[in-house]
């Protein structure tokens, strides 16, 4: 008999219940889980995205038309130490790793999500550990959703469209053994039941029931996944097999989702690209959350406007202090000239009186010569321009510019 589990809700214990085995829900009315057009239980699963983070699936060059999970800090898919034949990414909790996903943003472009699956296959057997495993972020980097692997037990946090959060947790999870764990959520499920956490392995499905309510909730869209850590506590153990659904799923087609990841069945072309972060291109937003970011300058009309009337304006203060240096220059200027003229009708008249009277005043001849050279001399050196007036580089580059 599959164990039953009792979820507490925002700290309030429900003693709701939820038994699933064999991929069959067990304990539940048709009116609670009866279908609908967002929901997947009979079909087998056919995930939207499907990385299986194998090494046939690895890029060493980047493809715009790709869906890529990112690998930070991780090692290419290599084989297994623990099964043999199957490709994992080994995560060390030494070093920051994890895996970003920005391929699906357009996933949520209306704004909000109506219902959604994200599964994960792990291998690990530290049970110490306290590790995000998968994060939601929006936008502007927000988390909303959070599921964490702390000890042997999965906890959510998730916030919903109006900014109410709700939490919860599935206990008990398998270690020494690959299992797929994930979150799915279906707005039409309003019987107070719209979240499940589960795992599956290869004996079925264990899945805890989270309440929001009766009534109908969406959830807030999405720009990006992290998976396997946060850049401070990281996964412990190995990891492949990513998958993502635009639906909630329960029944035999969560129970056969684990299938998916079973390599040496699947096709090994099947599914969507990974790629190392230093194969992406440099200028990229892919970086945006966890650790690094690209910001681009957008100079606008106003902007335009706005250095044009810096640039206006400093040109016309270098202009009027032109103008003034140039005007202090002639007022100058035409001062020495004017001790010039002086000096040469002195030395005019010096010279006629030497010729008409006798030598004796040659001396005083001499003497206006040499008065003269010192006015000459006076003259040159006010006319150079001098150091205080010296021409200065404007810099007209405006220290900041307000984004339009």
């Amino acid at each position: 008999m599959p164990e039953i589990l009792h979820v507490p809700v925002n700290g309030i214990d429900t003693s709701r219940t939820v038994r699933e085995s064999d991929g069959f829900l067990i304990g539940l009315s048709e009116e609670r889980r009866k279908p609908n057009d967002l929901n997947v239980s009979l079909e087998p699963p056919n995930p939207l995205y499907f990385w299986q983070l194998r090494s046939s699936k690895h890029d060493q060059s980047y493809l715009s038309q790709h869906s890529y999970a990112v690998l930070y800090n991780v090692s290419a898919p290599q084989l297994s130490s623990i099964t043999a034949g199957t490709e994992v990414l080994d995560f060390s909790p030494t070093i920051s790793q994890f895996v970003k996903i920005s391929s699906i943003q357009d996933y949520a472009a209306a704004g909000f999500v109506n219902a959604m699956t994200i599964g994960v296959n792990i291998y690990f057997t530290s049970i110490t550990q306290n590790t995000p495993l998968i994060q939601f972020f929006d936008a502007t980097g927000q988390l909303t959703i959070n599921i964490r692997l702390q000890g042997i037990d999965l906890f959510a946090d998730w916030v919903d469209s109006n900014g109410i959060w709700y939490n919860g947790i599935l206990t008990k999870l398998k270690t020494a053994k690959w299992i797929l764990v994930g979150f799915t959520f279906n707005m039409k499920w309003t019987n107070d039941d719209q979240v499940d956490l589960f795992f599956v392995d290869s004996k079925g499905t264990t899945a805890a029931e989270m309440a929001m309510g009766k009534g109908t909730f969406t959830l807030p869209a999405f720009d990006s996944i992290v998976i396997g850590g946060d850049g401070n506590t990281k996964f412990q153990g190995e990891m492949n097999c990513v998958q993502f659904y635009p639906h909630s799923i329960i029944g035999g087609t969560r129970s056969d989702s684990q299938k998916l990841c079973d390599q040496n069945a699947e096709s090994p072309d099947y599914g969507d690209f990974s790629i190392d972060s230093f194969n992406l291109p440099i200028l990229t937003t892919e970086e945006l959350t966890t650790t690094e970011a690209v910001t681009t300058v957008e100079i606008t009309t106003e902007a335009a406007s706005t250095i044009a009337g810096i640039t206006s304006e400093v040109s016309t203060d270098a202009a009027t202090t032109d103008a003034a240096a140039s005007k202090d220059a002639k007022t100058s200027n035409a001062a020495t000239i004017a001790e010039i003229t002086n000096g040469v009708a002195i030395m005019d008249t010096v010279t006629t009186a030497a010729a008409s009277k006798d030598a004796a005043i040659t001396d005083t001849a001499k003497t206006a010569a040499v008065n003269i050279d010192a006015v000459t001399t006076e003259v040159v050196r006010t006319m150079a321009v001098p150091e205080d007036s010296a021409t200065t580089t404007l810099d007209l580059t405006p220290t900041s510019l307000s984004r339009a």
